[in-house]
């Protein structure tokens, strides 16, 4: 605190100093001035104007550096510029610091505030990938939500209906329940069916295939969301010509049919293995 007081006691006396020897000159310059207009004497003959005693400057000390800066030492600008006493100058960090606890701690330490008030400015950066990002797809209606579970019965349906209407395993003699007929269905599973291709298995498969032509045209006679194309995919069909968006959505909604078709298969083909399983742990 000393050495602040003493370079400010030596600030302002340099001030006053330098402020006494303007107003010396410009007093001799203006009397001067007046002399010569007044009288036309030689200036030889005036008398010689009396010294100005010399001000005593007082060199500022170098100020004396140590690792660890307090904050007055810090503030000792501001107390020459404004002539802050100490205790001003504690008071101004207190309320600093105290308004600093109150803001809390910054979101992201490693940015300036200007970074981190961008979510409240007028003006927020846009952000670019926002433009080229694919619209955001549709809620699926009731319908869309119980087509596979559409799906599924229709092929255990027809399951059902294809153990009670092959020939080659139902004889008008046997029950469906009886064991015999069974054992039949059993033996598929060590050995292969003995009987060929026939108009009976053509019928099956017209069956199924009429089934499936009935779940798709429902497809797309609801007007399902088509499927969603893959994001680069998505963001190249715009700017492609006429033709090609057309094309390449009807081809990713055929390839869509076409898995569909698949898990229909896939179910029904499970469906036969669990009856050949319990036929022959049946009849075993």
């Amino acid at each position: 605190m000393s050495d602040a007081k003493t370079r400010a006691a030596a600030r302002r006396q340099a001030i006053l100093a330098s402020k006494e020897d303007r107003l010396a000159k410009l007093t001799t310059k203006a009397k001067n001035e007046g002399d010569a207009a007044a009288t036309a004497r030689d200036p030889k003959e005036d008398p010689p104007l009396a010294e100005l005693p010399p001000t005593s400057r007082t060199p500022n000390k170098p100020a004396s550096y140590s690792n660890s800066i307090t904050p007055d030492r810090q503030m000792g600008g501001m107390e020459d510029s404004f002539g802050w006493d100490p205790t001003q100058q504690d008071h101004f960090l207190r309320a600093l610091m105290a308004s600093r606890s109150r803001e809390g701690t910054p979101q992201f330490p490693g940015l300036p505030p200007a970074f981190e008030q961008r979510g409240s400015s007028p003006f927020p950066m846009a952000d670019p990938l926002s433009a080229m990002a694919p619209p955001p797809e549709r809620p699926k209606t009731l319908l869309e939500k119980l087509l596979p579970l559409l799906h599924a019965t229709s092929v255990v349906a027809f399951l059902l209906f294809f153990l009670t209407r092959a020939n080659s395993y139902v004889s008008s003699t046997d029950d469906v329940l009886s064991t015999k007929h069974w054992r039949r269905w059993g033996d598929l599973a060590t050995s292969s069916p003995k009987f060929g291709w026939s108009e009976e298995h053509q019928y099956v498969l017209y069956t199924f295939l009429a089934l499936q032509l009935g779940l798709h045209s429902l497809r797309i006679f609801t007007q399902a969301s088509p499927p969603r194309a893959p994001m680069l995919l998505s963001l190249a069909l715009p700017h492609l010509p006429p033709p090609f968006p057309t094309v390449i959505q009807t081809g990713m909604r055929y390839f869509q049919m076409a898995g569909l078709l698949l898990d229909d298969i896939s179910v029904f083909l499970v469906g036969i293995g669990i009856v050949i399983f319990t036929a022959r742990w049946y009849t075993s």
